[in-house]
């Protein structure tokens, strides 16, 4: 395999050009796993999940409205996997779940006004716990009040 820009020889599994610090950037010359280019694999998950998408669509009665929900659901949870990562994606649907299972009310004197309390104290509880557990035992406030720029 040779680079585009500076014609030198570049070895087969190379993403960089050694001489010149030139991408290997075209699907030809792109590292492939079992002679088999990568993007094949996502096509076909991604076809996966196309079907999967359409046959819970085909069992919608608002299947216009469910579609634009489950992009935005499935977009925020691929957004929240990349940029923080597995636990916190864990944590979201933790507390998704508590949320849309427990009945949350202003009304206190609700039968069900506890659960709802529980399942708030639950999620306050985690999120105290994670932050203290962050800091380290470092103080939570030092040096917010300092004057010292």
């Amino acid at each position: 395999m040779t680079c585009s820009s500076c014609a030198a020889t570049i070895v087969d599994d190379a993403r960089f050009c050694s001489a010149c610090g030139h991408a290997v950037s075209s699907v030809s010359q792109a590292p492939t796993r079992g002679g088999v280019a990568f993007g094949r694999r996502r096509c076909r998950r991604a076809s996966q999940a196309a079907v999967f998408v359409s046959i819970k669509l085909v069992q919608s009665m608002t299947p216009l409205t469910d579609v634009g929900f489950q992009v935005v659901l499935f977009g925020s949870m691929v957004f929240v996997l990349i940029r923080f990562g597995l636990v916190a994606l864990a944590s979201v649907s933790f507390v998704s779940g508590l949320f849309g299972n427990y009945p949350i009310t202003w009304h206190l004197s609700a039968w069900y006004a506890p659960s709802g309390i529980f399942a708030i104290a639950m999620v306050a509880a985690l999120a105290i716990y994670g932050f203290r557990t962050t800091l380290e035992g470092r103080p939570v406030l030092k040096g917010l009040l300092d004057n010292e720029a």
